[in-house]
């Protein structure tokens, strides 16, 4: 999955990228001159040195203030929608060019997207890195190539729709649940248990292994959309929303295994969401 939003992501980013840096140069050339220099600064030294600065300590530097920090701390005063474009904004700025805000910005909403998809950012720091390392490859193969191509107008077009449709597969496959693990349809899939607090008491349900981490997002998810619908939320509710929305092409589902318990120990150390 981080392969195919790596590469789908970067498909976009160079066709959109090479359309409009055609485009401008015709109006004010010294803009793209500047970021060509730019560029050029940036992959001065050894591959190996270029790799480490720019594919491996730049995408962790940056995914933990953008999206470790940045995120996180606006997601507690405003939605997310409006926490995501803020962190993505800041990331465009950051980089202080105008060519490249063109393309951090969307970049930094997609990083954004995927740090809340996977509740980490690990996952995130490794497509940061994917999408860096892949352009210090064009760049090699640019200055190293005896008959370097010349793509059109055309074929960028053609690379950025290729781009979108494999962010769209990978969206597709994200909204799904897909994206969690691949479990084949005959495969033996483990289950575990969760505990769900109430105030005086707790119930424990018993799902998917692989559905365990994302479980505190779908009822996030599920709230709003009652709060829109107007609908009554329990732990019923969500559970049936969560088996047919969710785990609607699986054999397995959510279901509840005992009511009205008080934990023990070893269950206090069950995963655990909260009503």
């Amino acid at each position: 999955m981080i392969i195919l939003l790596g590469l789908g992501s970067k498909l976009i980013s160079l066709g959109f990228l090479n359309m409009f840096l055609g485009f401008i140069s015709r109006f004010v050339p010294e803009v793209v001159s500047n970021y060509n220099n730019m560029t050029n600064d940036i992959l001065q030294g050894s591959l190996i040195t270029i790799i480490l600065r720019v594919a491996i300590l730049a995408p962790i530097f940056e995914e933990l203030i953008f999206r470790g920090l940045i995120l996180k701390r606006a997601t507690k005063i405003m939605p997310f929608y409006a926490a995501n474009i803020l962190q993505a904004l800041l990331f465009a700025l950051f980089h202080m060019n105008v060519i490249q805000f063109t393309y951090a910005f969307p970049a930094g909403l997609l990083y954004g997207y995927v740090t809340l998809k996977y509740r980490s950012l690990t996952p995130v720091i490794y497509l940061h890195m994917f999408g860096n390392g892949v352009s210090i490859l064009i760049s090699t193969y640019d200055n190293t190539a005896v008959n370097p191509i010349e793509p059109t107008m055309w074929s960028f077009g053609t690379i950025t729709i290729v781009g979108a449709l494999l962010l769209y597969t990978c969206y597709c496959m994200m909204k799904r649940g897909r994206y969690l693990k691949d479990v084949s349809a005959n495969s033996e899939v483990s289950t575990r248990e969760v505990l769900v607090n109430y105030t005086n008491h707790s119930d424990l349900i018993e799902c998917p292994d692989y559905i365990v981490g994302e479980l505190a997002y779908y009822q996030e998810e599920f709230e709003k959309l009652a709060l829109i619908n107007n609908c009554y939320v329990s732990l019923e509710t969500f559970i049936q929303w969560v088996n047919k929305t969710h785990l609607k092409d699986r054999d397995e589902k959510i279901n509840i295994i005992k009511r009205g318990i008080l934990p023990t120990e070893e269950q206090g150390k069950l995963p655990q969401l909260y009503y």
